[in-house]
């Protein structure tokens, strides 16, 4: 059986201080057949050059400059022309031990692999995996992220110390959505596991994430874009439903999740405009027609006034927000 070949996604932006180490730790990996894509998204430092040097020194090497677009953009670049059967992305301020590539077997077939991931800061260095295991057909894969999501394993909620599979990127047309802060790759993950049949963790800890270090997107997300995932995430649940997946269990978490992020988002720190809370208000009611879900003190509110005009329960809100963060500030949590 010949070698399969790994496409590495690199985005880029201004990581000089950590990029030699990034691309030389994949460099140096003891499987050989992969290209690297590094993808300078408009770095105004020596990121650009240090991508053209090193260039020059290795064939299997593909650089791309654009301009800046934010980390979902960079990733799509590198997607829009990588060649391998396999893609994995690696953050420029992070890197990998020499074994990565080959602690994801590619010998043996999955739709997705997933490694564990060591989080490093200046006080202490935490390993986060999933533990060896194998996980066929879509509702068992769907429930892995469901518990994933309760039990604080935030493994499939980043694109990293992942291997997936191209020919699903393809078939679905699949890119990370761009206009986010934060919340991109668990976005693409779900929209990916919805079509899997076959994902293997692994309880390999090749990854190294380096928490104080991360240039790309730390920003929490606004009204706008979480409404912006609220169209996506509607999507992925008709899907489900219309494909008969067996995931209720699933859908119903998604629904519960997305309208606490938008009663969050809309009334937690009061920057959200009129028009922005109304239109996350009639984003609740709609989740909120298929089934009652009753969300935790204080957001619990947006469920007891929803028998009002929209304006109305909206004026209302703010000013329980408004008392409420001036006695505590315990709602921001």
């Amino acid at each position: 059986m010949k070698d399969l070949k790994v496409s590495i996604i690199v985005p880029i932006y201004n990581s000089e201080k950590y990029l030699d180490k990034c691309i030389q730790s994949i460099l140096s990996q003891t499987y050989q057949n992969f290209e690297l894509i590094l993808v300078d998204d408009g770095s105004p430092d020596d990121s650009g050059n240090i991508c053209d040097r090193y260039k020059k020194k290795d064939e299997r090497i593909v650089v791309i400059h654009k301009e800046n677009g934010g980390v979902s953009s960079a990733r799509n670049a590198g997607l829009d022309i990588c060649r391998g059967e396999y893609v994995t992305f690696i953050d420029s301020d992070d890197y990998v031990n020499d074994t990565y590539l080959e602690n994801f077997k590619l010998n043996e077939p999955a739709d997705l692999k997933i490694q564990g991931a060591v989080r490093v800061n200046e006080e202490k260095r935490v390993e986060d995996k999933l533990g060896d295991n194998r996980i066929r057909g879509i509702p068992k894969i769907l429930k892995l992220y469901k518990e994933c999501a309760e039990n604080g394993h935030d493994q499939l909620y980043n694109s990293c110390a992942k291997l997936y599979s191209k020919s699903i990127i393809e078939k679905l047309h699949l890119r990370f959505l761009c206009g986010l802060h934060c919340g991109e790759d668990a976005l693409f993950n779900l929209q990916f596991l919805c079509h899997c049949n076959h994902v293997v963790t692994l309880s390999a800890c090749c990854y190294i994430y380096q928490i104080s270090h991360s240039t790309l997107s730390k920003i929490p997300r606004n009204v706008e874009e979480e409404l912006m995932v609220y169209r996506e995430y509607k999507k992925i649940i008709s899907d489900l439903e219309n494909r008969n997946c067996e995931a209720e269990e699933m859908v119903d978490h998604l629904r519960k999740s997305r309208m606490l992020h938008i009663a969050r988002t809309a009334f937690r720190f009061q920057i959200a405009t009129k028009k922005e809370q109304e239109d996350c208000l009639k984003a609740y009611r709609e989740i909120q027609k298929n089934r009652r879900y009753h969300l935790s003190f204080p957001y619990s509110f947006v469920n007891i006034f929803s028998f009002l005009s929209i304006p109305t329960e909206r004026f209302i809100l703010n000013l329980l927000f408004t008392i409420m963060n001036k006695v505590s500030p315990f709602h921001r949590t």
